[in-house]
């Protein structure tokens, strides 16, 4: 891989001779200000835009975020602009058959049809570029696109001549379905024909356009680049900000109820692989052990009808940002089981950094975060069998688990919101300085 400007673990950065102020637009799909999930809140894209947002309003710079809300009458089809916390916040509803904050309770073929709309309809791009033509930013920082007619709008903003950096969230200019998951919910290793004519028509469409690629993983970044995607830009391995804490927040709660708490947040979607974890946790003996499920998605039915029978799961269902916090603070393990490659895993670092270790599955971005019985430990994706042996070794070695705490604690501190902020602040204003 060539032309990084660095990776992940960062040093400290010293802006203090960098002494500048800079309107700044985000554009992403989903954007709320609101600690809570689904439909007010999408996944972790969403948070590390807000904390980003939030971290450079601090430091003076003037924000600008263009984003979507649900369908509420005719009018939501025209941008609504206002200011909120300090931020200038313009909102729409694109055009479709469903707003994207309902995306996770919708079928395999509605979002295929949603998708196919966004790629045809250019309404919502020459929307945004009206925006952006109106407020002029020195810079443009894309995260999450899909609903913004993608294919058309880096196109348009690239007439802009700002300087246009990308976000690398998910798959989507791989992926129709944004994950790299076929219809049966295998891992795609080998694109079938129509996928293939619709990577190639996003390399042509799109590849020469952002002046940086940011990608939250190695592993990400990779896989672009073995498509031959961003041959031109200059790219950027940069994890996500998590805010974190000076002293370690986690708690030992006496509970007679349960000595064990294992804790899973996200989508309840198939390719987060919460059913491996449901049929793991059957398998153990330990009566007062415990399984508390945050989160909801169109997966949630089957889950709990896999769960049913075990008094010991429970499932959460739609919480404040708060409670998840609190959730963190006493697990003794969270567990993050995906099935599908992830771009890094939010829900990793914000679990370490509350002092509590994670059980992740060795796959994509998150074998990048979790250091093997040091602040947790790696299984093969879909294994439920060799979960079950990890969760049962952490039970018999209660003062292993202690010490693994400790030290996800620490190590979360090096991806704290300000030193990626840092970053950040440092290649808008080489990005700047490049394009003037």
């Amino acid at each position: 891989m060539q032309n990084y400007f660095f990776q992940l673990p960062l040093n400290k950065i010293d802006l203090n001779a960098i002494l500048f102020f800079m309107k700044i637009c985000m554009i992403t799909n989903a954007f709320s200000l609101e600690k809570t999930t689904p439909p007010k809140k999408i996944g972790g894209a969403e948070a590390c835009v807000e904390r980003i947002c939030k971290s450079l309003l601090l430091k003076n710079h003037n924000i600008l975020v263009i984003t979507q809300r649900p369908f509420e009458g005719l009018r939501s089809l025209l941008p609504k602009k206002e200011t909120r916390e300090g931020l200038t916040i313009y909102s729409f509803y694109p055009l479709n058959i469903f707003s994207i904050y309902y995306t996770h309770k919708k079928t395999l073929l509605q979002k295929g049809l949603w998708r196919l709309i966004d790629l045809i309809n250019p309404l919502p791009a020459i929307i945004v570029y009206g925006i952006i033509h109106k407020e002029r930013p020195c810079l443009i920082h894309n995260h999450i696109l899909h609903g913004f007619s993608p294919l058309f709008l880096l196109r348009l903003l690239k007439r802009t001549k700002i300087p246009l950096i990308q976000t690398l969230h998910t798959y989507g200019f791989l992926c129709l379905r944004c994950n790299l998951l076929r219809h049966n919910n295998q891992l795609c290793l080998n694109m079938p024909l129509p996928c293939r004519l619709f990577v190639f028509l996003c390399r042509a469409l799109v590849d020469s356009l952002p002046d940086v690629v940011i990608s939250p993983s190695v592993f990400c970044l990779g896989i672009y680049e073995k498509y031959r995607f961003f041959a031109r830009a200059k790219k950027m391995v940069l994890a996500n900000g998590i805010e974190t804490y000076a002293s370690n927040p986690h708690q030992e709660i006496k509970n007679s109820q349960v000595d064990f708490k294992v804790l899973s947040a996200g989508r309840l979607v198939p390719e987060k692989g919460v059913d491996v974890l449901i049929r793991a946790f059957k398998k153990l003996s330990l009566l007062k052990a415990g399984l508390t499920i945050v989160g909801e998605g169109a997966a949630e039915p089957y889950l709990k009808q896999l769960a049913s029978g075990d008094r010991r799961i429970r499932f959460a269902g739609k919480i404040s940002w708060e409670e998840l916090k609190e959730l963190y603070k006493a697990a003794d393990v969270t567990v993050v089981p995906s099935v599908y490659y992830e771009i890094l895993g939010n829900v990793i670092l914000e679990s370490m950094s509350h002092g509590t270790p994670v059980i992740g599955s060795r796959i994509g971005g998150i074998a990048e975060l979790i250091q093997e019985g040091c602040n947790g430990y790696l299984f093969a994706p879909g294994n439920a069998d060799e979960l079950k042996v990890i969760l049962q070794r952490l039970i018999d070695n209660p003062q292993q688990l202690k010490i693994m705490g400790k030290n996800a604690f620490i190590f979360a501190k090096r991806y704290d919101i300000q030193n990626h902020v840092d970053a950040l602040e440092k290649l808008y204003l080489s990005t700047q300085n490049a394009y003037a």
